[in-house]
């Protein structure tokens, strides 16, 4: 009877488990479009949106979203990663940089940096690192435009641990980078430096209200003093190339 009543833990566990599965995947399947971070700058509101994955595909997929009148319409604007993530964010007044790296097939690995255009489909996206990699920290030089990237290099066939971090940097306003050293630690200020933060959920007066499992809402501010739901987020159709 012991035997049998731990099965039937077993199998109760098991439907437990299969149930939470089922309820994830209709969940997302009922929220397709997902807000992960917003930023706002006047009229200007960027949404970094993921949507889900293309059938026989394992990754969803990662497009910014940009409106130009207050939430009523949106429109993709820069690179449509698959298997990435955008993850840091600098507004300096007169540019919007954007960084992140990849996930898909291993651990994280090529950092990128992304320059935002409001009214430019084509983001100029460099390539910080090539290879695993976790981005650490990543800093702005104000005065000459130099940048700087605390970057783990992951080396699965390495024993270290924890993986050494290096200084990258670039002397052309982000366009080039080079290894420079080893270092012992990720600062988080360094004088004359303006650090990257994560993408946020509230910016000024738009913020993200919910989560992947249970959908997202984007709501704005508005002269009553309420906060008040936009329209969601226009699903964005698989491409020919991610069906192939």
């Amino acid at each position: 009877m012991r035997h049998g009543s731990q099965s039937m833990k077993t199998k109760a566990k098991h439907l437990v488990f299969l149930a939470a599965a089922l309820t994830t995947v209709a969940a997302a399947q009922e929220h397709p479009v997902v807000a992960d971070g917003i930023w706002a700058r006047g009229k200007v509101v960027v949404v970094f949106a993921s949507f889900e994955a293309c059938p026989g595909h394992p990754y969803r997929r990662v497009q910014p979203l940009v409106s130009h009148d207050g939430g009523k319409s949106w429109n993709p604007s820069g690179p449509r990663f698959e298997g990435s993530d955008f993850e840091y964010i600098l507004d300096t007044g007169k540019a919007l940089w954007i960084a992140g790296e990849g996930y898909a097939e291993g651990p994280t690995h090529d950092p990128f940096l992304l320059l935002f255009g409001p009214d430019n489909a084509d983001w100029p996206e460099f390539e910080i690192y090539n290879g695993g990699a976790d981005l650490k920290a990543i800093a702005l030089e104000a005065k000459t435009g130099k940048f700087r990237a605390w970057v783990e290099h992951i080396d699965i066939s390495s024993d270290d641990s924890p993986p050494p971090i290096f200084l990258h940097q670039s002397l052309d306003g982000g366009q080039t980078w080079e290894q420079t050293r080893q270092v012992p630690r990720v600062p988080k200020s360094a004088p004359g430096f303006r650090f990257f933060e994560e993408i946020p959920r509230q910016s000024g007066s738009w913020r993200i209200i919910g989560d992947a499992v249970t959908g997202t809402v984007i709501e704005h501010l508005q002269a009553d003093s309420k906060w008040h739901r936009i329209p969601d987020l226009p699903p964005q159709p698989c491409t020919a190339e991610e069906l192939d």
